[in-house]
């Protein structure tokens, strides 16, 4: 089994050579990771399998909105050049 706890962000092989190690996002290496276990797994065998494709809390102890989370770069595009306004009990 794979589990990543703790992070948002990890240095992963890119393929099968094993050769470099690339930054994957936690839900892009869960992706990687049920697709492999998919690929290997024996066929004669039942199975369960639970994957979680986010982060399921925040990392870090800062109080600044959102400076815990480290979204995806196709996460991001969503909200580049958007304006939002903070919730009226922000400093609460």
């Amino acid at each position: 089994s794979s589990l990543f706890e703790g992070r948002h962000w990890y240095w992963h092989h890119a393929n099968k050579k094993r050769r470099h190690k690339r930054l994957f996002h936690g839900a892009d290496l869960a992706a990687i990771e049920t697709k492999r276990f998919l690929q290997e797994r024996p066929k004669d065998r039942p199975f369960a399998i639970t994957v979680a494709f986010y982060p399921p809390k925040a990392v870090g102890n800062s109080y600044k909105p959102g400076e815990q989370w480290s979204p995806t770069n196709s996460s991001l595009r969503h909200y580049r050049d958007k304006n939002y306004t903070p919730p009226y009990d922000l400093q609460q």
